[in-house]
């Protein structure tokens, strides 16, 4: 699992703190008032498993040390 991430992930890391020098952004942060998450139930027929649509700038291309808007919408 995550081995495409050039990262460590597991649960020895549980509990560790990301400090704000260490991010690249910050996506829907606390000082960011445009944030939401939002879940919604569709009939199977209009939903396709496993499609990711993206909108907005790639995380390349982002001003580094910026905080930015988020929102996430899954059906």
């Amino acid at each position: 699992m995550f081995d495409d991430i050039p990262v460590d992930v597991g649960l020895v890391h549980a509990g560790e703190r990301i400090r704000k020098n260490d991010l690249y952004v910050e996506l829907g942060g606390p000082e960011i008032t445009e944030k939401f998450e939002l879940v919604k139930v569709r009939a199977p027929e209009l939903v396709y498993d496993g499609a990711i649509t993206i909108i907005g700038p790639d995380i390349s291309d982002m001003v580094p040390q910026k905080k930015y808007p988020l929102g996430i919408l899954i059906e």
